[in-house]
């Protein structure tokens, strides 16, 4: 089963060195890796066209830093330093520095928003999905006579385990309503890439 596309921790920082990465790999991502790019292309568009370049100048670099054994593909790129930055802008690197923090700390929000629009995105056009509340995933239930899910449902902690849902049974609503249940997607959905911003800068 699939995990990546749960809430996760936001590494700003990973994300940034992975900036040029994204682009250049773009047909050869895996789906992890289209996962998170997608997530962190589309927080890239809803930065000011400013505040993009000012990013964009110190991480989306020619400075290669690793590289998939696997594959040889450059994965990562190193940025630029806050003196060359500065240098290069003509600002004070105390000045640079707290612009750089200020606007990556709005873009760590921006990605924390749009990880949850995107979990909920997939989560919704999910054909196949678990239902779990906390650790616990629900393994299996009986229905009673009248046609209403007996109170005596198993749950377990072992995703492997868990029953598994179609899109159009009608148990999960109550599941979800009544007893706060949320879905794991099985499969994640095939969605388009958001490259738009790399290539345009807003312009």
């Amino acid at each position: 089963m699939s995990t990546y596309y749960k809430k996760s921790p936001i590494r700003l920082k990973w994300y940034l060195s992975h900036w040029k990465g994204y682009v250049v790999n773009r047909e050869w991502l895996s789906e992890r890796e289209r996962y998170f790019a997608v997530i962190f292309f589309k927080s890239l568009k809803r930065l000011d066209q400013e505040e993009l370049i000012f990013l964009k100048e110190k991480y989306y670099t020619d400075i290669p830093s690793k590289s998939n054994i696997e594959t040889d593909l450059i994965e990562t790129y190193k940025q630029h330093s806050d003196e060359t930055m500065a240098n290069q802008l003509g600002m004070d690197v105390k000045d640079y520095r707290e612009k750089r923090v200020r606007l990556e700390n709005k873009l760590k929000r921006i990605i924390e928003e749009v990880q949850q629009e995107q979990n909920l995105l997939i989560t919704n056009e999910a054909e196949e999905f678990t239902l779990k509340a906390g650790k616990l995933y629900l393994k299996s239930y009986d229905m009673s006579f009248l046609g209403r899910i007996s109170p005596d449902y198993v749950l377990t902690q072992d995703g492997k385990q868990a029953k598994i849902f179609h899109k159009d049974d009608e148990s999960v609503d109550e599941f979800i309503f009544k007893l706060g249940m949320e879905k794991e997607p099985i499969k994640e959905s095939e969605y388009d890439y958001i490259f738009n911003c790399v290539y345009h800068w807003k312009k």
